[in-house]
Formats: structure tokens, C-alpha cells, sequence
């Protein structure tokens, strides 16, 4: 391959071999930019930082980006986002791993990349539990939040599952999340991926999540009727908090309408995220 110089009425030329090395044949007719030679210079270390971390880590590119930025302020007026943007995403999905088919391999798959899938520099990935049957549940959760919201919360803990917005591929029944409440505000913290919905998976669950979370002590614990769900619960914490009278809230709406955001959030069957 022949290369010229991309400066008009200069004669310089090279040739690249078949090993890649390009060797020059006639010297550049003027002198070096050796202030445009620096800003390509920066420019590549940006551009190569960058893919970097798109790479390693699971941010949000844009962060990634915007975080640089302030490391390379020079590089960065000469590399804008939406250019960068096309080729960290191009890269991120070189990366991405083909969808586990079962609960079980996304399992294995968690448990081999424990660094990769973090909340507050922890795993969000905890734990899973097997039923009786050979069905499986994985467990996330930052454990930062939790202890935040734990530290302000009023004992209350609202716990409902949607189909709407589990994933095609592994094949999952539904993800049921549990949310606590601070001053009025509802807020998610643990989400659990289940191929099942008895009332052996739900057990376990409850059982896992109590050891898993000891810091969470409820004194208040809201469901929908799901008859399972409500024995579980009987199980873990006794029946005494399924009584209404004196309780300011009286649905779990807000649950309903948290999943009612996450679907219009997605648009489609669950990404692969």
C-alpha cells in the first residue's frame, strides 16, 4: 500500500509492508506541526483511555467520557462526544457476553466476574437459592443502599413481582422486588430474578434475603394477595404484620406503578443490559 501526504504540493511519500511496518520513501517537503503532532498525540491517549474503560467497566459511557474530559481538557476540544460515543459503544458490544440461557449459567456467570457488575465498588450480584424442584432464583442488591435506607427508613417494606419486564432470554417467571419507604418515598432495593413462584422458591428467598441483609428489620410488611407470597412471609416474620388497621397505606401502588415505569423504560422485552 502507497501512501501520500494529505498536505497539498508536498511530495512526501511511504509504503506500507505486508507486515505492517510503513517505511517512508521521499521525504515531507515542510517542516513538522509539531504543535498538531501533540494534539494527535493527546488525542490518541483520550481516545485510547477511553476505550479502555469502556471496555473494563460497566458506566455509563457518557460518565466515562465526562470524567476524562477532565483529565484530558486539551484532547477532549478535538474529540468530541458524539465521535467518541460511536466507537466506545461500538466496542462495549465486541464485549458483550451471549445471553445465559438458564437462570443457572447466568448464575455461574456472575459468580466468574464478580468485579465486573458492581453498585458503590460491591457486587450487585448477592447471592441465589435452588427450590425443591431444581428452580432457581438470583439475588442483586446494593448493599450500600440498603444500609443508607436503612438508616432512614420507617420499617416498612413493600414486596411485589412483575412479568412484565423479565428477560426473554435466560427464561425467567418474573422478577419480584422489594422496596423500603423513606418519608413518603418508595424506594427499590432488592430484585430477584425467579423460574419459579412457589411457596418453597418464595421460603427461600425470604430466608436468603433475612441472612443476606440482616440490617433490614421491618415492622411493616405489605404484599398484594398472592396467597404464596403471603405464607412466605407467615414463615419468615409471622402473621401478625398482615394486619391493616392503623396503617396509613393500605396498597402497594406505588410497586405497581414502579413497574410501570421500568416497562416504559425498557420499550421492549428485556435488553440485554
Amino acid at each position: 500500500t502507497y501512501l501520500v501526504c494529505r498536505e497539498q504540493y508536498c511530495k512526501g511519500t511511504a509504503k506500507r509492508l505486508a507486515n505492517g511496518i510503513i517505511v517512508n520513501q521521499i521525504p515531507h517537503t515542510y517542516e513538522p506541526n509539531n504543535l498538531e503532532i501533540e494534539w494527535l498525540e493527546l488525542k490518541k491517549e483520550f481516545r485510547s483511555k477511553l476505550i479502555q474503560r469502556a471496555i473494563e467497566e460497566t458506566t455509563k459511557l457518557r460518565i466515562i467520557y465526562d470524567e476524562e474530559c477532565l483529565r484530558f481538557s486539551r484532547a477532549a476540544v478535538h474529540y468530541c462526544w458524539p465521535t467518541a460515543e460511536t466507537s466506545m459503544r461500538k466496542t462495549r458490544q465486541k464485549i458483550i457476553p451471549p445471553l445465559p440461557p438458564t437462570l443457572d449459567a447466568l448464575k455461574e456467570y456472575l459468580e466468574q466476574h464478580l468485579d465486573r457488575y458492581k453498585c458503590c465498588g460491591h457486587s450487585f450480584n448477592q447471592d441465589y437459592t435452588i427450590d425443591n424442584q431444581g428452580k432457581y432464583t438470583v439475588i442483586f442488591g446494593c448493599i450500600d443502599l440498603i444500609r443508607k435506607v436503612v438508616n432512614q427508613d420507617d420499617g416498612e417494606v413493600h414486596a411485589d413481582a412483575t412479568f412484565k419486564v423479565v428477560p426473554s432470554r435466560p427464561n425467567c417467571r418474573q422478577l419480584f422486588i422489594m422496596h423500603m419507604v423513606i418519608q413518603n418515598h418508595s424506594i427499590p432495593v432488592i430484585y430477584i430474578l425467579m423460574e419459579s413462584k412457589t411457596d418453597t422458591a418464595y421460603t427461600q428467598v425470604l430466608m436468603k434475603c433475612k441472612a443476606l441483609f440482616p440490617e433490614i428489620q421491618p415492622t411493616c410488611i405489605m404484599t398484594d394477595f398472592e396467597i404464596v407470597l403471603q405464607n412466605a412471609f407467615k414463615i419468615i416474620r409471622g402473621p401478625e404484620v398482615f394486619s391493616v388497621p392503623g396503617v396509613p397505606r393500605k396498597t402497594n401502588n406505588n410497586i405497581e406503578s414502579f413497574h410501570s415505569q421500568l416497562k416504559d423504560k425498557f420499550q421492549t422485552v428485556h435488553p440485554n443490559l
